[in-house]
Order: C-alpha cells, then structure tokens, then sequence
C-alpha cells in the first residue's frame, strides 16, 4: 500500500473515531460511546464481506451443482457486487484501517517487528473467522439433498438477480451500512 492510501486510510479511521464521539455526545438518549458507534461500523464492515463471500461462494458451487457455465453464475454475482459496490468498497476500507491501526498499535507496545508479526496473525485471525462465517452460510443454504441443493441454486440465482441480497432499507443494519458509506466516502 503506498504512503499517501495508507494515510488517507488513517484518516479515515480517525473520522470514524471523531464522528463517532459527535454522535454520541449529540444524542445523549442513546448512550452510545464512540467505542459502541466503531463496534458498530466495524461490524458492519465484517457483515459487508461475509455477504460478499456468501454470494460469490454460493454462486461458485451452484456453478458446479448445475453444471452451467461460469459466466452465468459468475454474472450474477458479479451483478450483485455492481450493485451494492458502495458498502463492499466501504467495508473493504474500514477493515484495511483497522489492521493498520493495529498494526502501528502493536509496533508500538511491542516493537516494529514482533508488532507486525502480532498485528499480521491478528489480521489472519479475524479475515479466517469472516471467511468461516459466510461458509458456514454458504454450507446452510446448500444442505439437504441432490434435489434441495439444485432447487437452492435456482432459487438462489433468482433471488440474487431481484436484489434479495442487496442492501436495501428493509436491512435491519441498514443505517449502520449507510453510516460506514458515508464516513468513508469524506
């Protein structure tokens, strides 16, 4: 990552910290603490990856189980990351600062290279633990038998092309996802 990506990375992240204090002290029925409001954000981030996994991931053994072509499925998530790039991008972001947040935290507690070494299995960490979530989800939609899963998979592309999956208003987390967007987009 070049200097100038990752400080604007930085930045971004302390505006997340900044906002996030604002907030809080603006609307003091909710008692969120920016500690609460970054939890939140980065939870949104973590949920914005394991979707974009889940889909992909879906649509790469629905390929198979169908015996279709790549592009098809290939196309429809590539459709539903066309469509929903802004909170994909935004997730993306707020996960980058925060491993080099952590990063330069633990550089400095415990030295440049045990730092990073510690930083980096925590990246690791945290990226396997994403990764198993939307298999686990991935591995839940595909269950049952030969027949389930074929029915799985059409229901699926379909469900993926009429925006089922797409960030939406109807979300529970919305705001949290438009929140993300919006702080990394200053």
């Amino acid at each position: 990552m070049k200097y100038k990506e990752i400080l604007r990375t930085l930045c971004v992240l302390l505006q997340v910290v900044f906002l996030a204090s604002c907030a809080s002290t603006a609307d003091k029925d909710e008692a969120t603490t920016p500690e609460d409001e970054y939890r939140n954000l980065m939870s949104a981030a973590s949920y914005m990856r394991v979707l974009e996994l889940y889909v992909a991931g879906v649509a790469h053994s629905c390929t198979d189980l169908l015996g279709q072509d790549d592009a098809i499925m290939d196309g429809i998530s590539d459709g539903w990351k066309t469509r929903n790039r802004e909170y994909i991008d935004a997730g993306r972001t707020l996960i980058m600062a925060q491993a080099y947040l952590n990063m330069k935290l633990r550089q400095a507690e415990l030295g440049e290279d045990k730092g990073f070494a510690v930083a980096r299995a925590e990246a690791a960490e945290f990226g396997a633990a994403i990764e198993r979530d939307s298999a686990r989800m991935a591995n839940a939609h595909l269950s049952g038998s030969h027949n389930d899963q074929l029915e799985s998979c059409n229901n699926f592309a379909h469900q993926v092309s009429t925006g089922r999956y797409d960030i939406t208003p109807r979300l529970d987390r919305y705001l949290q996802l438009q929140k993300m967007v919006q702080i990394t987009e200053r």
